[in-house]
């Protein structure tokens, strides 16, 4: 077919091969340019006809098999229709010049994004106030791409694909293109991807976390929007559409009609608008770990209050040793329990004065009883639930956690939760970093072997700075008579003439020096 220059539309069937192969139609779609993406809403048309062709082959048989095979009568018709098109587009122009006359001050960058079950995609604006008291808009660029099929019926993952399109038509924009843009606003028409892109992405899903931290990365997130879907132009781009919808003065070269109003009377609303609306589909997305993180179960738990009274008869922060604090809360615990008559009942307990120390499960215990008072009263932010696999111990009642999300192991034994600002932390480090002075790594490390310490980092490099062992390791050691290279000679000699290397009859005078830098 792209045998002549000037093909007329009523030339085309005559002129397509019959039978027309899949080689064929992706022949002719390759001739189709279109690097910053003018006509992204008819050429995303025909690349979705192509994708339908190997469809059609059926799940059983490779595509590579099927390259010369003639497509069906049906889809023959549709690209018959799709060339007239293409010959039709021919016709279209476009304005090449970013910057209208009369222009005042920089520009206003506005992106939209859509996306659907066949495809995905976003286009960039720009909004020009000119002395004549006019607004004019500008097309600058799109870019579209095919939904992968193994997300068909997801359309939410489309939606955020295309707001991640949005935030790298921008980033290219601001690289490669001279003019500067004043302010940029972003429009996306799924309140669910506007309600997500405020919250930190490491509570989501991989496949949304991904993409929601690509796009926080880039810019601030407050100047997101939300546009209903009828007046988001980059549905054009999902559906494909006619050589008629990308003409001169239409609305994909000139944008939305809202878009030459005043910025405050545009049909959009902000995040803080639309988040309580959409928090049950947010929480779709996030990690399913969360969802069961912190919540009560039927099972008996310890009188906290009875136990939380108990730590404070010891007052924890009279004892500077996990050790002793522990074994403190053991022997109160052990004369409680003997007092109320439930420590004879105990099975294969001995007495009293036939145990006179305390066994590893009695400190085991005591160190819980302390975990469940330094939790008491203690409200962990969302952040730290989101990002730890939390949930509450049958028995006791404690939030204990298996490490990051990322590298949650079910085999893994979990430990309790510790708030960084309890005096239980404060000796959990001392203990770990005392064990061999180690850095900040291996400390924390130690630590959470026994428990999980919020702001765990912090607290252990606070500790280490007050640790007396390791700032006598750091002192340095007496300073020499003389520091090296304090004692400096120079050799000046010359003058030399050396001539220009471009003016040979330039001459000019130079001088060279040597250093010589030595110490006693």
């Amino acid at each position: 077919m792209r045998t002549g220059l000037d093909l007329q539309e009523k030339e085309v069937r005559a002129s397509t091969p019959d039978p027309l192969t899949r080689r064929m139609l992706v022949s002719q779609l390759a001739g189709f340019y279109d690097p910053i993406g003018l006509a992204s809403p008819i050429k995303q048309r025909g690349v979705m006809l192509v994708r339908e062709s190997f469809q059609d082959t059926g799940k059983d048989r490779p595509a590579k098999d099927t390259w010369d095979e003639p497509l069906s009568q049906r889809l023959r018709e549709a690209a018959i229709t799709l060339f007239e098109q293409y010959v039709r587009l021919g016709q279209v122009r476009f304005d090449r010049c970013l910057t209208p006359h009369g222009a005042l001050g920089r520009p206003m960058g506005i992106t939209f994004s859509d996306g659907s079950e066949a495809s995905y995609g976003a286009v960039l604006y720009l909004r020009w106030e000119t002395a004549q008291g006019k607004v004019v808009v500008k097309l600058v660029e799109s870019k579209a791409k095919l939904a992968p099929l193994d997300q068909k019926g997801d359309v939410i993952k489309a939606e955020l694909c295309g707001a991640v399109f949005e935030t790298r038509l921008k980033t290219y924009f601001e690289k490669h293109c001279h003019v500067k843009v004043d302010r940029w606003i972003h429009l996306v028409d799924s309140q669910t991807i506007l309600g997500a892109i405020q919250k930190d992405s490491y509570g989501y899903q991989t496949f949304f976390a991904n993409r929601i931290g690509e796009i926080q990365k880039a810019r601030p997130v407050d100047t997101w929007r939300w546009v209903e879907g009828k007046e988001n132009i980059a549905d054009l781009i999902t559906r494909g559409s006619t050589p008629e919808d990308p003409a001169e003065g239409s609305v994909w070269q000139e944008g939305p009609a809202f878009l030459k109003l005043p910025v405050e009377n545009w049909p959009v609303k902000t995040a803080r608008e639309i988040i309580s609306s959409v928090s049950e589909e947010i929480r779709g997305i996030q990690r399913k770990a969360f969802s069961a993180a912190v919540t009560a179960s039927g099972a008996p738990f310890w009188k906290c209050p009875a136990i939380v009274a108990l730590v404070k008869l010891v007052e924890p922060k009279r004892l500077s040793s996990l050790t002793r604090l522990c074994g403190a809360v053991g022997w109160l615990k052990r004369a409680v329990d003997t007092w109320l008559g439930r420590y004879t009942q105990i099975p294969d307990c001995l007495k009293w004065e036939e145990r006179a120390y305390l066994s590893a499960g009695e400190r085991a215990t005591a160190f819980k009883f302390l975990a469940l008072e330094a939790q008491d009263g203690t409200k962990f932010c969302n952040t730290t639930l989101d990002r730890l696999v939390i949930q509450r111990d049958d028995l006791t009642g404690l939030f204990v956690c298996g490490g990051r999300a990322q590298c949650w192991d079910e085999d893994k034994v979990a430990v309790p939760l510790i708030p960084c600002q309890s005096w239980l932390a404060t000796l959990l480090v001392k203990e770990a970093h005392e064990a061999n002075h180690e850095g900040i790594a291996a400390t924390l490390l130690r630590t959470r072997k026994k428990a999980w310490i919020t702001q765990g980092r912090k607290l252990v490099q606070k500790v280490l700075n007050k640790c007396i062992t390791c700032t006598k390791r750091r002192a340095f050691g007496t300073h020499p008579r003389a520091s090296p290279f304090e004692f400096t000679t120079l050799d000046l000699f010359g003058p030399f003439e050396v001539k220009d290397t471009v003016k040979q009859r330039t001459t000019k005078k130079v001088w060279g020096i040597v250093y010589c830098l030595y110490g006693l």
